[in-house]
């Protein structure tokens, strides 16, 4: 069966459109690299020079910098047997300033109770239909 010469046009009409709707994107993205590269010097004029001396030694802090503030979420799920011990090891790493929150989710034993004294705060959820800690 021959194929007419209008439906031979008709598909390289269609091709030809696929392509120059693919070329938008990529002459897009080539302009856009082009003019990044011709205007570099006039981004760099305006970025502030980084010294030694403008930024801070993270890994070797002064000791005149205060240390961050640290407040540390804990999520339990009835670990009444061990969250103590957990807590009471967690407090030693961390300094006065910081923060332990104990967040117990629909605990059924005393973890909601248990971190009240060594925790600065323990909230406890009780929502039904959000069970444990594979809830959805």
């Amino acid at each position: 069966m021959p194929v007419s010469q209008f439906t031979i046009f008709l598909i390289h009409s269609a091709l030809l459109a696929i392509a120059l709707l693919l070329a938008i994107p990529v002459v897009a993205l080539f302009l856009e690299c082009m003019a990044a590269v011709f205007s570099s010097s006039k981004i760099t004029d305006r970025t502030p020079e980084i010294t030694p001396e403008s930024t801070p030694d993270i890994a070797h802090p002064s000791p005149q910098s205060p240390a961050p503030k640290i407040a540390l979420l804990m999520p339990a799920h009835n670990e009444a047997g061990g969250i103590r011990l957990i807590l009471e090891e967690l407090l030693l790493q961390l300094s006065p300033q910081d923060r332990l929150v104990v967040i117990a989710d629909n605990c059924t034993d005393d973890t909601a109770r248990s971190p009240k004294t060594l925790a600065q705060l323990s909230l406890s959820a009780m929502t039904p239909s959000e069970w444990g800690k594979g809830m959805p």
